[in-house]
């Protein structure tokens, strides 16, 4: 059987590196063959330590090209899927060195900045080698080859954090949460102003680090987290003030535990959420008023939106679902 190989960089937990999590558990559940390859070993990281603990197989190259190569030819026949711009770019010369067919996925579409660019520009040219997936329909329009939708995915959590149905104490939704980078994409400069205009009797939580400081008497910082399946039972709305955004997984995890997500129409976020969870980009102060009024519903109209939030998941972006495009994009039965 064909043995999937996924390659990626990683440096500190995120975007990229929960989505491999989630891919390599998904075939590790199906049964197929895969291994996660680190062009470089920041051991310990969460990503590292959470698939040995499920049993899945990983290895570090330091960097050598040659350690691929060799790795490869070893667990023939396989096929090399890329992740991110040095991932992407190092399956790619060992898919022509090696005549192993190869899979990339972008998942970023801003180019950066520096040596990062330079990557990221040699990415997308190179992209006529192999087959190319991309995580939104922005991030698809700028590779100059062809590319395809594999929208980001999460496995489904066995139990939703969801209200009591039969309490007789009424829920309400009082913890905001901001989870991300802290930077200008991700709209941090605005979270000082969306507390100052939400209601006192909420309180604020940021899980990220970045450029931006967050100095509000109700915003806690909690700094980065490298998993967030701890910190989900205390969060009752996810807040997403973005100027971009592919399809944020941080969103389809939160909302796979029944959390409702507020955000600005970016990025393919339109896809996911209920028009009535978006406001344009422009007008991102109103996300305050939508705070507001959420803060204001009764325990059954709460409950009912978390049902409608995990089965949006359920339904189209959670592992099972998304299982049949793998399986072809792959090939195999």
């Amino acid at each position: 059987m064909t043995t999937i190989v996924l390659l990626f960089d990683s440096a500190k937990f995120g975007g990229i590196e929960t989505h491999v999590v989630q891919l390599a558990h998904l075939l590790y559940r199906k049964g197929i063959p895969v291994s996660v390859l680190f062009w470089q070993n920041h051991f310990p990281e969460y990503a590292q330590t959470h698939l040995i603990n499920a049993g899945i197989h990983c290895a570090y190259l330091n960097r050598s090209l040659n350690a691929l190569n060799r790795y490869v030819k070893q667990c023939s026949p396989c096929l090399i899927h890329g992740h991110g711009y040095k991932g992407a770019i190092m399956a790619r010369v060992a898919s022509l060195l090696t005549h192993t067919p190869c899979v990339t996925t972008f998942h970023a579409g801003e180019l950066g900045a520096g040596r990062v660019a330079l990557y990221e520009c040699l990415n997308r040219y190179t992209a006529f080698i192999g087959r190319n997936l991309a995580v939104s329909e922005l991030i698809k329009s700028k590779i100059p080859f062809k590319a395809e939708i594999c929208h980001n995915f999460v496995e489904l959590p066995a139990l939703a954090i969801l209200p009591n149905e039969n309490t007789t104490e009424a829920y309400k939704i009082q913890r905001i949460a901001f989870v991300g980078r802290l930077n200008r994409d991700k709209g941090a400069d605005r979270l000082t102003s969306l507390v100052e205009h939400s209601s006192a009797q909420l309180s604020w939580h940021c899980f990220g680090e970045g450029e931006f400081d967050i100095e509000h008497p109700r915003c806690h910082m909690h700094g980065h987290v490298a998993n967030m399946q701890d910190y989900w039972s205390q969060i009752d709305l996810l807040v997403m003030p973005s100027r971009f955004e592919g399809l944020p997984l941080v969103a389809l995890e939160a909302m796979g535990y029944g959390i409702p997500v507020l955000a600005t129409d970016v990025g393919d976020l339109k896809y996911l959420l209920p028009s009535d969870f978006l406001v344009p980009e422009h007008d991102w102060l109103s996300l305050s008023d939508k705070i507001n009024h959420l803060a204001q519903l009764n325990s059954g109209e709460i409950l009912e939106i978390h049902h409608h939030m995990r089965g949006i998941i359920e339904s189209r972006f959670s592992s099972d679902a998304r299982w049949p495009q793998l399986q072809e994009i792959y090939n195999i039965g």
